[in-house]
């Protein structure tokens, strides 16, 4: 399988160029346990963990859209955004539209629940 990892830091709360480096270790380590193989790498050092101006994140949207990899890999879901509807409109997005896989090295079970929620969510307000 081709993996993508998606790193944030903020620069305010984390020690910058080691956490992005501690992030990219366990990323790695986790996709080799998978035999899989990376095959991007996106990186961004964003202010606050709901900063909009993330080129890296949209670059990330628009190779996912190019079926460029097959799953995201985050360290922690968030790293992708704090904001639960933000993060569940990505995750959304990379499942529904370009059947891309969300994995989280430290969190693999919140990804399913907080999507199954949202999608609970929606089905109950479509009625």
């Amino acid at each position: 399988m081709r993996y993508a990892a998606y790193i944030r830091t903020n620069c305010r709360d984390e020690s910058g160029n080691t956490y992005l480096v501690a992030q990219q270790d366990a990323i790695e380590a986790w996709i080799a346990d998978q035999g899989g193989v990376l095959v991007a790498i996106y990186t961004d050092e964003a202010p606050g963990g709901r900063a909009t101006d993330r080129p890296a994140l949209r670059q990330m949207q628009s190779d996912a859209s190019q079926a460029k990899f097959d799953a995201l890999v985050v360290h922690k879901v968030d790293r992708l955004s704090r904001n639960r509807a933000e993060l569940l409109a990505i995750r959304s997005s990379l499942r529904e539209d370009y059947r891309i896989q969300l994995c989280s090295v430290v969190e693999p079970e919140s990804i399913d629940t907080q999507y199954q929620q949202h999608q609970a969510e929606r089905r109950y307000a479509a009625t």
